[in-house]
């Protein structure tokens, strides 16, 4: 591998990371707000389930849009051009990339000249500079999201059944006529 691909490669790996920061970001937004919509739903109609499944959710999405930042990767040409465009080098990667990768009719000489010049262009080239790691938005949008799910599990009560649906007032009278009975059966139990 000579110097062009290795600084094609690193500037590669670090397009892919801020690929995979954002993505990431957008699926477990998504994520939190698939568990928070359980999590109410949940809540709300006194259905029980297990708190694991918002964890699961969340991870769910996670790995949804890490898969998508790994169909969004970006290819070898395009990372060249925008070495090109960052560091200002006038096309001088991409077209080295693209003598590199068999496209046009360069003959052996020119396109080694070509190559060579491009590697002169990029020693100590910066990374950082060329694909710098960023921090997206939609971290926000995350953070936000996972707020609000914490609030709503810390502070929204369980219903022990849907209050519209009368339940509750039934499982009340039902205890109570029990609690009634109690003592008039052991009353019958003890005349025997």
């Amino acid at each position: 591998m000579n110097d062009l691909q290795q600084a094609i490669s690193r500037v590669r790996m670090r397009m892919m990371l801020n690929l995979g920061l954002t993505w990431g970001a957008v699926g477990v937004t998504f994520g939190v707000a698939a568990a928070l919509m359980v999590l109410l739903a949940t809540r709300l109609t006194g259905v029980v389930t297990p708190d694991w499944i918002y964890a699961a959710l969340a991870g769910a999405g996670l790995v949804g849009g890490l898969a998508r930042a790994w169909q969004l990767r970006p290819d070898p040409m395009a990372v060249a051009v925008r070495i090109d465009r960052r560091l200002e080098l006038k096309d001088r990667v991409g077209t080295a990339q693209a003598v590199l990768a068999g496209g046009g009719a360069a003959g052996p000489d020119v396109a080694q000249w070509i190559t060579a010049d491009a590697q002169r262009a990029l020693r100590g080239m910066n990374a950082r500079i060329a694909a710098p790691i960023e921090i997206s938005r939609a971290w926000l949008a995350a953070a936000v999201t996972g707020a609000i799910f914490a609030g709503c599990f810390a502070f929204v009560p369980q219903l022990e059944a849907a209050p519209w649906t009368g339940a509750a007032a039934v499982d009340d009278e039902d205890e109570q006529e029990a609690e009634e009975q109690a003592p008039h059966d052991e009353e019958e139990e003890r005349r025997r």
